[in-house]
């Protein structure tokens, strides 16, 4: 699936710590992976265990730490152009 979206676009990803992500998510019950699960230190363990391959794999990363989406928006914007990508 990388080699795929690396052909065909810019891999974007969305850090967060995993207080934030807890703070997102703890009402949702459509995360299957977190039902049971719904703590800050499984989030953490799940994080540790993914982010190597999620940031090997990203060509843009934007912390979304404390940050509304419009800057969100603002950053991959600035970061897309500035790594070479297509924005529209």
């Amino acid at each position: 699936n990388v080699e795929i979206m690396k052909a065909t676009g810019t891999i974007l990803m969305l850090s967060a710590t995993p207080q934030t992500i807890y703070n997102r998510v703890r009402h949702s019950t459509k995360r299957p992976i977190l039902n049971g699960n719904m703590n800050v230190e499984f989030i953490a363990e799940l994080m540790a265990k993914r982010d190597p391959a999620y940031r090997a794999a990203a060509d843009v990363t934007v912390s979304i730490d404390g940050k509304t989406s419009d800057i969100v928006a603002k950053e991959l914007v600035e970061r897309i152009r500035n790594n070479g990508g297509y924005v529209s």
